[in-house]
């Protein structure tokens, strides 16, 4: 009998719900590296909770003054295991081949493995030495919506994402056509 109920008694120890579940967190910094608030709780909340979930129809949107009438496009990569750097759509910020995005939406990360850390940051196409948004997310659930609604509008933006030996199965990013 004791036996028994030594074994339950450990097995609702080890059940799933007994752990605490890791929350995924996103900072956001300026320029200048000071910590900014762009967005609301619940505004981050539905891009954290709603994993890789901004689309063209973001009721979000509204509340940046971004038009929903607007054409978004997408850009998409595939998987891209990152162990410092990575330009999204290239190598490097001066590779040729590498573009910028119009008046972004949002970077959608799909599935990752590896480091749970990782840095994306926003160069505007007219200076790349100096990232004007950089966001740290720390991961707790697979896939997350990164806004970029609180860039000026007007404006192309590279991607850099950093990582040490981050895997990412798979991405886009939310861009307003020219």
């Amino acid at each position: 009998m004791w036996s028994f109920i030594a074994v339950l008694g450990l097995g609702l120890l080890l059940s799933p719900s007994a752990f605490a579940e890791e929350q995924t967190t996103m900072k956001f910094y300026d320029a200048s590296g000071e910590e900014v608030h762009p967005y609301t709780d619940e505004e981050l909340e539905h891009y954290i909770n709603g994993g890789n979930s901004f689309n063209s129809s973001d009721r979000l949107l509204e509340s940046k003054t971004i038009s929903t009438a607007a054409v978004w496009r997408k850009y998409y990569f595939g998987s891209v295991t990152i162990n410092y750097s990575w330009f999204i759509s290239g190598g490097t910020i001066w590779d040729p081949d590498t573009r910028s995005f119009y008046n972004p939406g949002a970077v959608n990360i799909g599935e990752t493995s590896g480091d749970d850390s990782l840095t994306v940051h926003a160069y505007d196409e007219d200076n790349t030495s100096t990232p004007v948004s950089t966001i740290e997310i720390d991961y707790g659930v697979a896939g997350v919506s990164v806004p970029f609604t609180h860039l000026s509008r007007g404006e192309s933006y590279y991607f850099e994402l950093e990582g040490d030996g981050i895997t990412i199965n798979s991405g886009n990013v939310w861009y307003d056509q020219e």
